[in-house]
């Protein structure tokens, strides 16, 4: 990989077993990490998924959508049906109370899942070095993680949310924004991924992975980008779309043992892996 100097902007090229923190630059500055190999010598990566199913999210959107689909056909079939006889009239007010009862009850699965599936997009154009774990179910855990990234420079957890309008968020709570009022809304997306990381970290250390200070980093990813951060509580709220740089250019750094440990452990527990 390579890192970067602080101070001078020197950059250095050091093995992949190598920690930046056990180097200095000439000039005495810190180093960083600045980018991969990959992209210094301009070749391409690809980056492989391998999947053990659909994800929680996803099963529960195609239910929705199977549905949704099967009131359809009705209204269509009742539509032709009634060229010949009005009876047919039946099929078209069964199939839109079918369309319009599943889309009312499956519009926040069929969205949730349309985020998640953009955020795993954005996340695959990382580097090689970086592994990505969709919908994470980890032992005694109540939910799943949307998003696990481990990499040289760090464990992120990601939960995303496909919200609509206007948002502001000041700490843990989040705030609808209707005009020129601020109403608070019951979820907190904010102490929702600081509870998986805590979770992630317990199971971690549970397990061996007993690097110290070991910090994972919470991330809310949005889709939606009209949203306010007034400040937050230990997490950070961003873009999808900024999502892959914001990662790169943490100055966290952990030790190779510890990011092969990691992903050993959650590489089980994750629907979908992409390396």
């Amino acid at each position: 990989m390579i890192v970067k100097c602080k101070s001078c902007g020197n950059e250095y090229e050091l093995g992949e077993d190598d920690n930046p923190e056990d180097f200095q630059c000439e000039c005495g500055g810190k180093l960083r990490y600045s980018e991969h190999l990959e992209e210094k010598t301009g070749e391409e990566y690809f980056r492989e998924s391998f999947s053990a199913g659909k994800g929680y999210v996803e099963e529960k959107s195609l239910q929705f959508k199977a549905i949704i689909a099967f009131g359809l056909v009705l209204v269509i079939l009742g539509f032709i049906g009634f060229l010949f006889s009005a009876i047919y009239i039946i099929f078209i007010v069964v199939g839109l109370f079918i369309v319009y009862n599943g889309y009312e009850k499956g519009r926040s699965w069929i969205v949730g899942d349309i985020g998640e599936k953009v955020v795993a997009e954005s996340l695959d154009t990382l580097p090689q070095d970086y592994f990505v774990f969709n919908d994470v179910k980890l032992p005694k855990s109540q939910g799943n993680i949307d998003h696990v990234v481990v990499g040289p420079n760090g464990i992120f957890v990601i939960e995303t949310k496909n919200y609509r309008g206007s948002f502001i968020i000041q700490g843990d709570d989040w705030y609808f924004k209707d005009g020129f009022k601020e109403r608070k809304i019951h979820q907190k997306p904010g102490k929702q991924v600081k509870r998986n990381a805590a979770v992630l970290r317990t199971f971690l250390r549970e397990n061996g992975v007993t690097a110290r200070k070991l910090w994972i980093n919470s991330v809310v990813a949005l889709k939606n980008p009209d949203f306010l951060v007034r400040h937050t509580n230990y997490y950070q709220v961003i873009h999808y779309s900024v999502l892959p740089q914001y990662i790169l250019n943490m100055e966290k750094f952990i030790t190779p043992e510890t990011v092969q440990k990691t992903i050993d452990l959650i590489e089980p527990h994750s629907v979908k892996v992409s390396v």
